[in-house]
This record gives C-alpha cells, structure tokens and sequence, in this order.
C-alpha cells in the first residue's frame, strides 16, 4: 500500500514540473495599459457647420448608442473621435477595464413619445452646447426627438474582462461575449466560436480566422507580417428610436502580440458591456489613404484605427536559475525537496501501519 501512495506523489510532481504554462491573457497585458484607437474625417466639419442639416445627413466617423438613465441616446461625432481602453485594475483574474470615447462637433439625439419627455441629467459638458432643437422625428412619425449640438463630448464606461476565458462582463456581473482588444497567440479566435449577441439575443459567430503576409499601416506604426483577419457573421443592433442597424464584424490584430489593431465594427462586446449598445467607427481619411496608397505587401488599417499605446510588446525573455547563482531559487528547490520527504515520510508510515 505504502508503495502506491508514494507512485501517487512522484505521479503528482511529475504532472506538477512537467506542465506548461499556458498564457490566458497577453503577455504585454498590465496594469495601467491603454490602447487608443481614432477614427479622423477626411473633412473634418467646423462646429458651427453642425447646424447646417445637409453637413450631418452622414453619420460621422462615430456612431454610438448610449444608454443612460436607462434612455438610449444616439450619438454621432462628425469631427475626429477617439475611442480609449485602458486596464484600470488586475484583481483576482479580472481586468477592470475603463472605455473612454471623445470627440469634437458632434451631436446627441434621444426619442420620446408626445408629451413623455424624460428628465435627467445631463451627461455633457453644457459649456459646449452650441445650440439645441426639438421637434418631430424625421425617421419616425410617432416619436418626438431632442437634438443637442455640441462642440465636443466626453463619455465614460467601465466593465470586466475574465482573463482566463477572455469573457467580457458589466460591473453587475452580466456577460456579454469575448473581448475584441486581443487574439491571443496562444489562445486564439476560432471558426464558429461565438463572440457576442445581438440585439436580437441571437449569437454572432466567428465566420472566419485568415492569416496574411502583410504589413499593416497604423497611426501608431508599422506592424511586420503576419496579421491576423477575423471575420463575423452578420447581426442586427437596434438603433433608437426603432430603427435597426445591420452589420458584421471586420477585426485586424497583430501576428505576434495579438493586439487589436484595427476594428470596423458593428457589434463590440467591450462597448456593450461598458453601456454602450453600439459603437461603430470608420476612419474617413484612411479609408482614402486606402484608395491613394500603392504599397505592395502593406494594407492600410480602417474603421477604428490604433493611434497610441504604453504596452510593451518585447516579449520578456525566461530567466534560468540555478541553486549555486539565485538565493531564491535555492530557498524554492530546498522547500520543494522538504515537502516532497514529509510526504513520503507520511505515506512510508502510513503504509507500515495499513
């Protein structure tokens, strides 16, 4: 007897010292990290021109729905947008992540029935209201709408992301799919896997993972072969007041770090998960680049573009130790063979005595 539980300890170890260590987040991945990702216009519209219908019958370079006070707002940002995440905190496998958008001349627009106009609070920094307007909605004969004309506008979210899984939840704990900020080398996006719902509760799925030896032009830099595509299936997202926005998914990320660098998106689970049902972005000025450029073996990056981030993307090199040159793997080894003769010396006994 004493025999098969000293097998079972050496089985133990061995299990123990011969697995590999699998990364479930990237390794760049840290505190106090942030990705900033822009979407410029190619023309971009002086604030006072927002008051001129016919210079915002296009969406903007930001289309975003945001729900507050339990009332979603449509939100169009026609001047330059910025989109930041950035890793508040790590606690106990949990990145707490911190959504920030921003933007100058944009417009806010929220829908309500005759005569039920909701109260709130205003999120906006009213200095920056140029001009507000009320009256019938164009689009839609049974509701009313407010329009608020802003020179710029600043909005905040914050949600979760389960490092082992890559899972994506509110600060209540709802979950809401798998985060678009990384494909893990190591732990990458299949075929099939599903991403997120949408506004429907149907699955949207990842349609396909394709690799290219291409380069990929950012705002930030460069990034050297090989990139990584992925491709949803369609869904639809509800656009206020009852209108539905139809769309897939386009993501571009990084071979080597796996990070995000390029997302024409109509369905993000971050944003969802930060009270943002939607947050759609398409860079107007690289869309151009995109047509003027002539560069063999290099793609030019569109919808929401990366433009800056603090991560570091030199991957740390593994340190050897051995007992005559580290103190600490020393101390570690001796603990280790300590416990490994208390466990034997246990199970000898034990063995004697059965």
């Amino acid at each position: 007897m004493a025999s098969k539980h000293i097998f079972g300890v050496f089985l133990f170890l061995l299990i123990l010292f011969s697995a590999k260590t699998v990364l479930a987040s990237p390794y760049w991945l840290k505190e106090g990290v942030y990705m900033t990702y822009i979407a410029r216009a190619s023309e971009p519209i002086a604030p006072e021109d927002l008051l001129n219908a016919s210079k915002t019958s296009k969406n903007g370079v930001l289309s975003i729905v945001y729900n507050y006070s339990n009332i979603p707002f449509v939100i169009n940002i026609y001047g330059n947008g910025s989109v930041n995440f950035t890793i508040v905190s790590i606690d106990r496998g949990f990145a707490r992540v911190r959504l920030t958008i921003s933007g100058n001349s944009a417009i806010v627009r929220y829908y309500y029935l005759k005569n039920q106009k909701p109260g709130f609070d205003p999120f906006w920094d009213e200095d920056a209201v140029i001009d507000v307007r009320e009256g019938p909605a164009l689009l839609s004969s049974n509701y009313y709408m407010t329009e608020i004309v802003l020179k710029s506008i600043i909005l905040e979210g914050e949600y979760l992301i389960e490092l082992n899984t890559g899972d994506v939840y509110d600060l209540k704990g709802n979950y809401y799919g798998k985060t678009i900020l990384w494909n893990d080398p190591t732990n990458p996006l299949e075929k099939n896997e599903t991403l997120c719902f949408d506004s429907k509760g149907r699955p949207v799925r990842i349609a396909d993972v394709m690799t290219s030896n291409t380069s990929i032009l950012t705002y930030y830099k460069t990034f050297m072969p090989p990139a990584v595509l992925v491709k949803t299936t369609f869904g639809v997202e509800k656009v206020p007041p009852d209108l539905e926005a139809v769309g897939r998914n386009l993501m571009i990320y990084d071979g080597s770090s796996g990070i995000l660098l390029s997302m024409l998106a109509f369905h993000v689970p971050d944003a969802k998960a930060a009270g943002f049902p939607m947050l759609f972005g398409f860079d107007e000025y690289m869309h151009k680049l995109s047509w003027e450029s002539k560069k063999e073996g290099t793609m030019v990056s569109g919808g929401l573009v990366l433009y800056d981030t603090n991560a570091n993307f030199i991957q740390p090199k593994k340190d050897t130790y051995s007992p005559s040159t580290s103190p600490l793997a020393y101390a570690y080894l001796v603990g280790i063979i300590a416990v490994v003769l208390l466990a034997l010396r246990f199970f000898v006994r034990r063995g004697y005595h059965e």
